[in-house]
């Protein structure tokens, strides 16, 4: 299967994992995903905008092989948009 631009713009999710082709796939986000820096506004005050640099090395997180950043991201969110958590350090 050729993941492209389309593709990646249109999946949804659907898709059973023995049906990927990983190194395809891995390809294509290198192209298409990776090595762009994207931005996003909010309607906070304290985070007008959120920066977000996808590079290579974040490939494999991307395909979800790695089980580090699924543990500690979440934690990582919630510390940088918490201020009462960051200002007690808890």
């Amino acid at each position: 299967m050729i993941y492209d631009l389309e593709w990646l713009k249109n999946f949804d999710g659907k898709m059973l994992p023995s049906q990927v082709d990983m190194a395809e796939l891995a390809n294509s986000i290198e192209v298409y995903v990776s090595q762009f820096r994207y931005v996003y506004t909010t309607s906070l005050a304290d985070y007008p905008s959120i920066n977000i640099e996808v590079r290579n090395g974040n490939i494999p997180h991307l395909l979800g092989l790695s089980k580090l950043i699924i543990l500690v991201f979440p934690l990582v969110i919630l510390l940088r948009f918490s201020p009462e958590l960051r200002a007690t350090g808890r």
